[in-house]
């Protein structure tokens, strides 16, 4: 069913000065972006509205209950627990008419009634607010640069000032961002990304730069395209992800391998295997967000152990060349001395 927007709603849009060809650009913006599709979850408003249905529904169940307590013959049936307070119908003492006992019944159940609606509207309303307490916070680059197009000077300047008050940096703890987890990443895909971006923009988009561009302190990177499905996303996503993690893995082991084989030095290896180690922790900790612990401590593990053992291999071919170098120094001393005597 189609919402319809009430006279008394219209009212409040009208009077709270909201106008929608102001918000009609921004709203593009966030459709084509989800970087940008960032809102106020008003957490103090939602835990004003659960606590005001909280007290609705206690004095509920306390008429409930003094309607079940007057309704009973006896003390003890009240005593004897929840069932037969709240039993339907109760009993009625013997004085009480047929009419009247009518009467009680039906204002139970209309009480029974307004608790089951008003239940439902506090599930509802705690489900909804534990839903948006778990929404992830938007990116720091993600909320900077949503401010940054609400400038009058940029593209916000149909908004009015208390527009773009929902976005100041006080509300920062207010706020919640609505991307997919698809579109978010990890930094490592992020900047290297950014990167094969900047190095085309260089090498070959500048020269496709056009005058009517609308404002040429903006670089648009990349093609433009539709809308993707999930499923697209997650193939483009996971290639990237691959391609990304197997060149990183590559040249974390071929330079250092190289610099040792360069400097054929115990100590110097030892130095090297270390600085590269801590490297490759570091990187994979703050890259790898959909990494756990253990993840991390077992690739870091297997990557030192590598090095070890190219360091081991290192040596003992050193050792076997020194032995043979001087085993044939020996010999040739020995048949020069032959010779001489």
């Amino acid at each position: 069913m189609a919402a319809v927007t009430t006279p008394d709603r219209a009212d409040r849009l009208e009077s709270s000065g909201f106008s929608s060809h102001r918000y009609l650009s921004l709203a593009m913006t966030m459709d084509k972006d989800e970087g940008t599709a960032i809102f106020r979850r008003f957490g103090d408003l939602n835990m004003l509205n659960l606590l005001s249905l909280q007290a609705e529904l206690m004095k509920l169940r306390n008429d409930l209950q003094e309607s079940c307590v007057q309704n009973a013959t006896e003390a003890e049936d009240y005593a004897r627990g929840y069932l037969n307070a709240y039993s339907l119908p109760s009993r009625a003492n013997e004085e009480e008419t047929e009419a009247s006992i009518e009467k009680k019944e039906k204002e139970k159940l209309q009480l029974l009634i307004s608790i089951r609606n008003k239940l439902r509207e506090y599930n509802s309303a705690l489900l909804e607010a534990a839903q948006i307490r778990n929404l992830e916070p938007p990116d720091k680059d993600d909320i900077e640069y949503l401010r940054a197009w609400l400038r009058p000077e940029f593209r916000g300047k149909d908004l009015k000032d208390s527009d773009r008050a929902c976005w100041d940096p006080e509300n920062n703890d207010d706020l919640v961002s609505i991307k997919s987890q698809l579109e978010k990443g990890n930094k490592i895909i992020t900047n290297f990304k950014f990167a094969v971006q900047i190095i085309q923009y260089k090498l070959w988009g500048y020269r496709k730069m056009t005058s009517n561009q609308a404002n040429s302190n903006v670089i648009h990177f990349g093609k433009e395209e539709g809308r993707l499905s999930r499923t697209k996303i997650e193939r483009k996503t996971a290639f990237v992800s691959r391609l990304v993690m197997a060149l990183f893995g590559g040249i974390a082991l071929i330079v250092p391998t190289i610099i040792m084989a360069k400097h054929q030095d115990l100590n110097f290896s030892l130095g090297t295997t270390s600085i590269a180690t801590l490297l490759f922790a570091i990187i994979l900790a703050f890259g790898a967000r959909d990494s756990t612990g253990k993840d991390v401590l077992a690739a870091t593990a297997a990557y030192a152990a590598v090095l070890v053992v190219f360091i081991g291999t290192g040596l003992a071919s050193t050792t076997t060349t020194s032995t043979i170098s001087g085993a044939g120094i020996t010999s040739a001393s020995s048949t020069s001395a032959q010779a001489t005597t």
